[in-house]
C-alpha cells in the first residue's frame, strides 16, 4: 500500500495528541505532515504505520523526523527481507541438488565456527558448483 499524505496527517496529529508538550498547533502538523511526507521517500505506508505503533508504544515525547524515519526503516527491512525469501526460494530439482546444498550449509557452518576461511569457503562452493 502506498503512503499517503492523508496517513501521515493522522500519525502526526496523533502522536500529537499524544505528547501535548510538543507544543504543535493544527497549522504546523500540517506543514510538518507535507515535508515530512515529501522527505519520506520509498517509505511503505505499512512501515510508516509500524513505526507509528512502536513509537505510540515505548516513546515518552513527540519523536524527532529522524526517529520516525529510523523506526520506519527497520520496519520496512523485515518486509523487504521476507518478500526476497519468497521470491527467491531455491527449488531444487533433483537429489543432487539438495546435496550440493547439504554440502554448502556444512561449508557455511565451518566458517562461522571458525573452522575454516571465507576464502577456503568460496574456493570449495566453486568446487561444488562445478560438480567436483
Amino acid at each position: 500500500m502506498e503512503r499517503t499524505i492523508n496517513q501521515v496527517r493522522q500519525i502526526l496529529y496523533a502522536l500529537s495528541l499524544r505528547n501535548p508538550e510538543a507544543g504543535y498547533t493544527p497549522n504546523q502538523i500540517e506543514i510538518l505532515a507535507q515535508e515530512y511526507h515529501e522527505d519520506m521517500g520509498c517509505i511503505s505506508a505499512e512501515a510508516l504505520q509500524g513505526a507509528y505503533l512502536e513509537i505510540r508504544q515505548t516513546f515518552n515525547r513527540f519523536p524527532k523526523y529522524s526517529e520516525l524515519v529510523e523506526v520506519a526503516r527497520m520496519k520496512e527491512r523485515p518486509m523487504i527481507n521476507r518478500k526476497i525469501q519468497i521470491e527467491e526460494r531455491p527449488t531444487f530439482k533433483s537429489d543432487l541438488d539438495i546435496e550440493k546444498m547439504r554440502k554448502k550449509l556444512s561449508i557455511l557452518a565451518e566458517v562461522s565456527s571458525k573452522q575454516l576461511s571465507y576464502d577456503v569457503a568460496m574456493v570449495k562452493m566453486a568446487e561444488i558448483d562445478k560438480g567436483n
